[in-house]
């Protein structure tokens, strides 16, 4: 008995010895979501011309991550201190890297908001630090 118990254990560890063999993954760049290289990186920059419900805001993607940056600007809100795309404020600001300005509208007056940067890739969208504001 104590040689089957034995030759179960050996037959158990190359099985899983082949299973893994068999389960090679990719650990190169081109393993992202949908495309090669990472996620952007955006720096949120300045503001300035606070009015009653708009602020100017720059941006700087400063690396596209290995693939092209699509989509970038700035989100807001007024209650999420991290707002992002899904649920928030969105103001588009063109694409590609370096710098990017935008205005906010749509604040309301006498109202803390929060914005930040964002940059989105084929890989996904990236924010930069937000800071808040009072219009």
């Amino acid at each position: 008995m104590k040689h089957l118990t034995i030759i179960i254990g050996h037959s158990m560890l190359l099985a899983g010895i082949i299973l893994t063999a068999g389960c090679s993954t990719k650990s190169d760049s081109s393993s992202g979501p949908t495309g090669s290289g990472t996620i952007p990186v955006v720096v949120t920059g300045t503001y300035s011309n606070v009015l009653i419900n708009t602020v100017d805001v720059t941006g700087n993607v400063t690396s596209d991550g290995g693939s092209a940056v699509t989509r970038r600007g700035f989100c807001s809100s007024q209650s999420n201190q991290n707002p992002t795309i899904q649920n928030d404020t969105m103001v588009a600001s063109g694409n590609g890297t370096g710098t990017f300005t935008g205005t906010v509208k749509g604040l309301r007056g006498q109202t803390l908001s929060y914005i930040r940067a964002y940059a989105t890739n084929n890989n996904g969208t990236s924010y930069g630090n937000a800071f808040s504001v009072m219009v």
